[in-house]
């Protein structure tokens, strides 16, 4: 008897110390600081508090981090490569056809990659490009253009698309390169505010006949060169959506569209969301925006966290991480974010989750990679596609 007593006392024991180490683990271990960087302020405390994303289980379609120096070959999956520029923009989606939709290319300076890199990584591939997007006239989206793609041959180019007026490019070198394409250049709505149906057609994979839908939210709502850019889905089968905002500004238009999509009964809800304006959150990023998204994977283009730009904002980390739907990555890594009002950095080591900044600083040039598979063809009927 004094046996069997002795032995469930110290089943319990061990069961209750398993569950005091597991609490302990999920909600201190996963998050661990660098030392303190220059001018660094310890935000443990303060991200650790809200950090109650979910735990459930990794979707079929978590990033990977990489280091490529070409574009693989197609391989009849949706492809999605966010290239690590720093303070700038460059995504390459790689159609099931092999195609390739380029949406935006361009850096306002500092670390990341220059076009060199870029043309290196396309060049096996440059007479795949189909199509070219500017989300709109920032230079940050588009600087590299004019050399990227004048020393380099594209002869397939057949759309440019134009986020924002016309006269919100002003950049000789970019403007002289228009002209040279002017017979493919179009504007999206003619420069005209838009939610869903603009005037133009949205880029396609192979004609449409991949199964992959691009889809207009809102073009050109706000009175900024900013708040002029487009927002965009990518969505292939029915569990991938990837929501591209641009440099949407404005906490009122992401209400705006929220409320609109809701009533259309298509709301905004995306598994991967690439964060608008590098991961502001003073007037991009809001929590009316992040919890309709309610994404699983979320990236930020942005250099390491320093003046004049603290992006990406922990605070629009804690936003994002507060609705809970952040899924935890299959292997740790680093991560940053800045404090735009302290103007302070921190660096965390083993940050568990799928929140990736592409900046090079921290990453060594790696970039976030997106692979979807894609059900035989042809499937243009099936009906997950939206019409």
């Amino acid at each position: 008897m004094t046996h069997t007593f002795f032995l469930l006392s110290t089943i319990f024991f061990l069961i209750s110390v398993c569950f005091i180490l597991q609490l302990f683990i999920s909600h201190y271990l996963f998050i661990t600081t660098s030392q303190p960087l220059s001018n660094a302020v310890d935000h443990n405390s303060s991200l650790s508090s809200t950090m109650n994303a979910s735990q459930s289980q990794l979707l079929t379609f978590d990033p990977v981090i990489q280091s490529l120096t070409t574009i693989p070959k197609p391989n009849e999956d949706l492809n999605i490569f966010a290239l690590p520029v720093g303070n700038g923009d460059c995504t390459i989606v790689q159609c099931p056809s092999g195609e390739l939709i380029i949406i935006d290319a361009g850096n306002t300076g500092g670390e990341g990659w220059m076009e060199a890199m870029i043309a290196t990584f396309l060049k096996p591939q440059l007479s795949k490009i189909t199509t070219l997007m500017i989300m709109h006239a920032d230079r940050d989206h588009f600087s590299y253009i004019p050399e990227l793609f004048t020393l380099n041959d594209v002869p397939n180019l057949e759309r440019i698309i134009l986020g924002g007026r016309k006269d919100d490019y002003t950049s000789p070198p970019f403007r002289k390169w228009l002209n040279m394409h002017a017979e493919v250049v179009e504007y999206i709505n003619n420069g005209e505010p838009c939610i869903g149906k603009c005037n133009n057609d949205p880029p396609q994979c192979n004609g449409g006949k991949d199964g992959v839908q691009f889809r207009y939210l809102g073009a050109n709502l706000g009175n900024s060169v900013d708040g002029r850019s487009i927002m965009m889905q990518i969505v292939a089968g029915p569990n991938f959506q990837m929501l591209l905002p641009g440099d949407f500004l404005g906490s009122d238009i992401e209400e705006l569209l929220v409320n609109e999509w809701e009533r259309r009964g298509q709301p905004l809800r995306s598994t991967h969301l690439k964060m608008s304006h590098h991961g502001n959150s003073i007037r991009a990023n809001s929590k009316v925006f992040l919890s309709a998204v309610a994404p699983a994977f979320a990236f930020a283009s942005a250099s390491y966290p320093a003046p004049p730009e603290w992006y990406p904002s922990c605070e629009s980390i804690k936003t994002l991480l507060n609705v809970g739907s952040i899924q935890l990555r299959r292997v740790p890594g680093r991560f940053s974010c800045g404090d735009e009002a302290d103007r302070k950095a921190i660096q965390y080591e083993n940050w568990p989750y799928s929140i990736y900044t592409l900046s090079p600083n921290i990453g060594d040039y790696e970039m976030v990679t997106i692979n979807v598979p894609m059900p035989p063809r042809p499937h243009t009927n099936d009906s997950y596609i939206l019409q």
